[in-house]
């Protein structure tokens, strides 16, 4: 075993939503999914497990569904770059 738990104490999702909170704390102030995800990774890292993008984009559509983050692309193609901002506290 590589010493990394596939257990976590926190739902990803909630993980996902307190780095967001931190890195855009105002109305208004928003971040790229790319730097999101290196925070949630970072963090979950020090919780002792992994992040995958696939989960963490999955944790961020449930945020999205329920009505947590907005979420837009920054072009046309829609897997290269998306705008995260909080819409509820």
């Amino acid at each position: 075993m590589s010493g990394v738990s596939t257990w976590r104490s926190l739902p990803l999702y909630l993980l996902v939503y307190e780095e967001l909170r931190r890195l855009a704390p105002n109305p208004g102030d928003h971040v790229t999914d790319v730097k999101l995800y290196e925070a949630v990774r970072r963090r979950a890292r020090q919780m002792g497990f992994e992040v995958s993008f696939s989960d963490f984009l999955k944790a961020l559509m449930i945020l999205e569904v329920h009505g947590y983050v907005s979420v837009r692309s920054t072009s046309e193609k829609a897997d290269t770059g998306r705008i995260i901002e909080l819409v509820k506290r």
